[in-house]
């Protein structure tokens, strides 16, 4: 008898090294925090690869409902997802220059050292950004608000 998939015997496609950051409409946001929906089916713009992390930021409101030239404001949940596959257009009624990609959760897909090694370099990425967001701001270029809590990888691998 054939053995079900888990996180603890399935083998992934290695880790690519990319974190891709892309936004997600509040209810299929939600319906992938619930383990409901487990794809993400997008524009084939940033050469999407079996291994890559998606960090998939919850919008406020659904795209549908922007005013054109209006930019998505985040709500600040997000979750990393590690595509597992992906199925590019044109087949099966996906244009050409469309991807469905296969997602699991980061905690069911990294082994605790290779999700420590991944949350150091988002923490750097997200430093280096914040840096530049700094920069930016100090030269009146663009007001944001404050972060609410400023996590720390410790606090982070220690829950």
């Amino acid at each position: 008898m054939p053995t079900p998939a888990t996180a603890s015997n399935t083998q992934y496609p290695a880790l690519t090294g990319r974190t891709v950051v892309l936004k997600l409409d509040p209810q299929p946001f939600q319906e992938t925090l619930d383990g409901l929906k487990r794809f993400e089916i997008r524009l084939d713009d940033r050469d999407y690869q079996c291994g890559d992390l998606l960090i998939l930021c919850e919008t406020a409101a659904p795209h549908a409902d922007l005013l054109p030239g209006e930019t998505a404001v985040k709500t600040g949940r997000s979750t990393i997802r590690r595509v597992t596959s992906i199925l590019r257009g044109p087949v099966w009624g996906l244009a050409e220059g469309w991807v469905v990609m296969s997602t699991v959760a980061v905690v069911d897909a990294l082994p605790h050292d290779e999700l420590l090694s991944c949350l150091a370099r988002m923490q750097v990425e997200c430093e280096r950004l914040r840096d530049e967001l700094e920069e930016v701001r100090s030269a009146g270029g663009l007001a944001v608000a404050p972060r609410s809590k400023n996590y720390s990888l410790n606090e982070r691998s220690a829950s």
